[in-house]
């Protein structure tokens, strides 16, 4: 069984493929588990990935992406991002698996796939799930709520955190939570018959359903110290000010962060879900607990 992993370069890529190499070749896994490494940067790939076959993960290019996926039977599709022709991207990738007999895909998606939505990005979501369901193939769609990994990141160097206005919640998730689902699902199909998630979509949220303000404090309590505060911005507000913040950032990553503040805002992404508790056997890190697991000590 040969897996393709896409996006292996980003964090939740690293901590995917950290979970799939001690079951894999070649670091004393099982002979029938082969990874194949996707990436269109292999000089930023991390020192885990020596040994492993590494291919073209340019999904512009559907030839090489073809030949890429050539020989693999599961490929997990990572999002395209900063790209405005990602849904375009995420057919071309879809369609060269299908050349390239790829039997099962599965994707990582968003909790604010849908149609009627204020996130521009989760109509690109919502259109390569239907790629997929329309493909032919065997897939499995994974749609994780926003990282609490990704909301530490939006402070300021004086520690405050940003958010929007309002009583909106969101069930922050932990990337690992999601990270070690993906890898249980991935061996799950690795070991024949679909692995029972064929098919399916699953909702991955933590157990909190919490407003910006109330994740700020939860930070604060699992850190044992008042290192956050937060300030609610309007989107507008939140555009100028990142805009200003990160000059250098890609505007369409700005543009995601401003968008998630208007579907927050809105009420879209106030919904939890059992799935996690399903795949994993637990509910998952509330935001405190991950605070205190991972930001205590640094």
């Amino acid at each position: 069984m040969r897996i393709a992993l896409g996006g292996v370069t980003s964090s939740m890529g690293t901590e995917i493929l950290a979970g799939l190499s001690e079951l894999s070749q070649p670091h004393g896994g099982a002979e029938q588990l082969h990874l194949r490494l996707l990436t269109r940067h292999p000089e930023a790939l991390p020192a885990l990935a020596e040994g492993y076959e590494v291919a073209s993960g340019n999904y512009s290019d559907s030839a090489a992406m073809e030949q890429s996926l050539r020989d693999c039977d599961v490929f997990l599709l990572a999002p395209a991002v900063r790209d405005p022709q990602r849904v375009e991207l995420h057919r071309n990738a879809i369609r060269a698996a299908r050349e390239a007999g790829v039997q099962h895909i599965v994707y990582l998606s968003f909790l604010g796939a849908k149609e009627d939505t204020l996130l521009g990005y989760g109509k690109d979501h919502l259109a390569t799930e239907e790629e997929l369901r329309h493909s032919g193939m065997d897939f499995t769609i994974i749609r994780a709520a926003f990282l609490m990994d990704y909301l530490v990141q939006l402070r300021d160097e004086r520690g405050i955190i940003c958010g929007p206005k309002g009583t909106g919640t969101c069930p922050f998730i932990a990337q690992r939570d999601v990270s070690d689902t993906v890898v249980g699902v991935l061996i799950d199909i690795a070991a024949g018959g679909g692995g029972g998630h064929s098919g399916k979509t699953y909702i991955l949220t933590g157990p909190e359903d919490l407003t910006v303000a109330d994740a700020v404090s939860a930070l604060n309590r699992g850190i044992g110290e008042a290192r956050y505060s937060y300030r609610g911005l309007t989107r507008e507000e939140a555009m100028q000010l990142l805009q200003k913040q990160r000059p250098n950032t890609h505007r369409e990553l700005i543009e995601q962060a401003t968008e998630t503040f208007a579907a927050v805002e809105a009420g879209e992404l106030s919904v939890t879900s059992k799935d996690l508790r399903k795949l994993l056997g637990y509910d998952g890190l509330t935001v405190e607990q991950w605070a205190k697991f991972v930001l205590q000590s640094n």
